[in-house]
C-alpha cells in the first residue's frame, strides 16, 4: 500500500544566490557529507538543489504518515545514477523501524531541479 508521494522543485539560481549572500544557510540543511558531495561538481547549486528538493519531497509525502524528519535527519547519497538515503542517517532508521520502502529520484538542469519520493509499507 502506498503510503505517501512528494515532488519539489527548486530554482537553482535560489540556491546560488543562497550560496553567495548566506552560505552558512546551507549549513541548516544540507549534511556535512552532502555540502561535500555537491562541492566536487562543477555546478554546485544544480546539485544542492536537487538534495534540497529531495528532502523537501520526502517531507510532503510523510508529513501525514506520522513520520516526522528534521532536513539533517535526511542525508541523500548517490551511487551515480540514483539517489539513496544513507544508511547512517536517523531517516533511513526510522524508515526500516517502521518498515516503510521507498524510491527517491532527482533531476536537475541548468534552471530547476525537481525530486520525487515515494513511500510504501513492506509485506
Amino acid at each position: 500500500m502506498i503510503l505517501g508521494n512528494g515532488i519539489d522543485i527548486v530554482s537553482v539560481k535560489r540556491i546560488e544566490n543562497m550560496l553567495k549572500k548566506k552560505p552558512r544557510v546551507l549549513n541548516r540543511i544540507l549534511t556535512a557529507g552532502e555540502i561535500e558531495y555537491c562541492r566536487s561538481k562543477k555546478r554546485v547549486a544544480e546539485h544542492a538543489a536537487g538534495r534540497i528538493a529531495l528532502k523537501e519531497a520526502i517531507y510532503k509525502a510523510l508529513k501525514d504518515r506520522g513520520v516526522t524528519l528534521l532536513w539533517n535527519d535526511m542525508e541523500i547519497e548517490s551511487d551515480g545514477s540514483s539517489p539513496f538515503l544513507s544508511k547512517k542517517c536517523r531517516a533511513y532508521s526510522k524508515l526500516k523501524e517502521k518498515k516503510i520502502s521507498f524510491s527517491l529520484s532527482i533531476s536537475h538542469e541548468r534552471e530547476f531541479a525537481v525530486a520525487s519520493a515515494l513511500f510504501w509499507e513492506e509485506k
